[in-house]
């Protein structure tokens, strides 16, 4: 009898662990250009452009300094932005309207922060690449308060008020440094001066 009870209380736990959690879906209105002027400027003074391949994307999460780029449901817009390159949009800016993001956790109203990462994709398929590469133009916006629009997924996501990531002052790229020589490259250069020197002199 006991062997039994141990298999049911066994197979119920199973089973609660088995459950998965809610699916839920969070939008941010992904435009640099509302109520502010607020372009992204390459170094040297131009704004970016997306013909030149520059592109943006927004770090996200609801953690101070934990903050990741997400890639956007299927049927939304791509994750990645490209500068310009709308009707509606200016060089410089950014108009790609709702962005939808999945979530396990943001089901309302939700406290959290974005960031907006720019390089180009000339320099690297993704933000963290860019920034490795000596040379790349890249720039990424301070941490921005928003409160993310969530709902659950499958039900009829919020018709107005959606977050729009426009916070961040204008962003200026700045150009990754070309790494200089190694001291130890420069040790072994000199001293094979030094050697060259003495055998002309012998």
């Amino acid at each position: 009898m006991n062997m039994i009870k141990k298999q049911i209380i066994g197979l119920a736990l199973g089973v609660a662990v088995c459950v998965p959690a809610a699916k839920a879906d969070f939008q941010i209105d992904f435009t640099t250009t509302v109520n502010a002027n607020n372009p992204v400027f390459d170094f040297g003074g131009s704004t970016v452009k997306g013909a030149n391949g520059f592109v943006g994307e927004l770090f996200l999460g609801t953690v101070s300094g934990n903050l990741s780029p997400l890639t956007t449901k299927a049927g939304s817009p791509s994750a990645i932005q490209s500068f310009g390159n709308t009707a509606t949009s200016d060089d410089g800016y950014i108009l790609a309207g709702s962005l939808t993001y999945a979530s396990m956790t943001i089901t309302s109203d939700t406290a959290g922060f974005y960031q907006l990462a720019v390089w180009n994709t000339a320099d690297g398929a993704d933000f963290a690449t860019a920034s490795a590469k000596p040379g790349a133009h890249v720039g990424i916006t301070a941490e921005q308060s928003v409160t993310f629009r969530g709902y659950v997924s499958g039900n009829i996501p919020p018709v107005s008020g959606v977050p729009q990531a426009s916070l961040q002052p204008s962003l200026t790229l700045s150009v990754v440094p070309v790494p200089e020589p190694a001291t130890m490259t420069l040790g072994l250069l000199g001293a094979a001066g030094l050697l060259m020197r003495r055998r002309k002199q012998q």
